[in-house]
């Protein structure tokens, strides 16, 4: 009878693996069609289903999203969808305050007094950085379908510096501002189209994921083995994304996105009461 013997531990290892390599393919469908998913999807998932911190669901989230996001970036970049001039001006203002907002919360979090709190309210900036990029999403979408407004090449350039500090500065600190804080910014006060502005944001969070990343992975805050899982899920999930996207309208794509932020923020919410 013991031939027959079956280990629970081994069984509910198995599980796991094949929950974080099938989530790793739904993340890595949605950040193509959305360009959002890394911090939004990942960090309550990560909290929800295997149990991490804030803190730490925050690091394996912004691993996660760089690795992922390289393919992510090569198939927008392939499939001319991202504005190159916003993306520079965003990353000018953002990428030296996701650094150094990352280093502060990493540093903060190393106090064992201060953990608690840090945690707590890593959690709860998720969840307002959730509520107002879906608020933003809204009004847009709305203002889209009544006016149409052309912006000069300076309103453009000041809206994406100011945009890019705000973006930095959020997901530095939590791990969001990729998709659901620089779309609504992109596609509203910088005037991309939905298509590009799903692009462009892909291309940014790929860079200020890698530096919140590298300063959360430097102080021991990130799960690399649950990263590499997802990460090799995501891979798959993104080419199937790739062809369903040229199948889809810009309409399609605001309510699939709004769908995505609305989930994520019921189940961040759960983890709070």
């Amino acid at each position: 009878m013991e031939v027959f013997a079956v280990d629970a531990t081994t069984l509910f290892v198995d599980d796991m693996l094949i929950f974080k390599l099938s989530f790793g393919f739904v993340l890595g469908a949605l950040l193509v069609l959305t360009g959002v998913g890394g911090g939004v999807l990942l960090i309550p998932v990560l909290q929800v289903g295997f149990g991490m911190s804030a803190i730490l669901a925050v690091g394996t989230a912004s691993l996660i999203v760089t690795f992922v996001k390289f393919q992510a970036a090569y198939t927008h970049i392939r499939h001319k969808n991202v504005e190159w001039l916003a993306v520079k001006w965003l990353l000018l203002s953002a990428t030296p305050l996701a650094l150094i907002t990352s280093q502060v919360i990493v540093s903060l979090n190393a106090s064992e007094a201060l953990t608690g709190y840090i945690n707590s309210a890593v959690e709860w900036l998720v969840v307002f950085v959730m509520i107002t990029a879906l608020y933003s999403l809204m009004i847009d979408m709305k203002t889209r379908t009544k006016t149409k407004c052309h912006k000069s090449v300076e309103q453009k350039r000041t809206n994406a510096l100011y945009s890019g500090a705000i973006g930095g500065t959020l997901l530095g600190s939590t791990g969001i501002g990729g998709g659901v804080v620089l779309l609504p910014l992109l596609s509203g006060p910088i005037g991309v189209n939905m298509r590009k502005a799903i692009g462009s944001s892909v291309i940014i969070s790929l860079c200020l994921s890698l530096v919140t990343a590298i300063s959360y992975s430097s102080g021991s805050l990130s799960d690399i083995s649950t990263a590499i899982l997802i990460v090799m899920g995501a891979l798959a999930g993104i080419p199937v994304a790739a062809h369903i996207m040229k199948r889809l309208s810009e309409k399609q794509l605001y309510v699939m996105t709004l769908s995505i932020i609305i989930a994520s923020l019921v189940t961040q919410l759960s983890t709070l009461f």
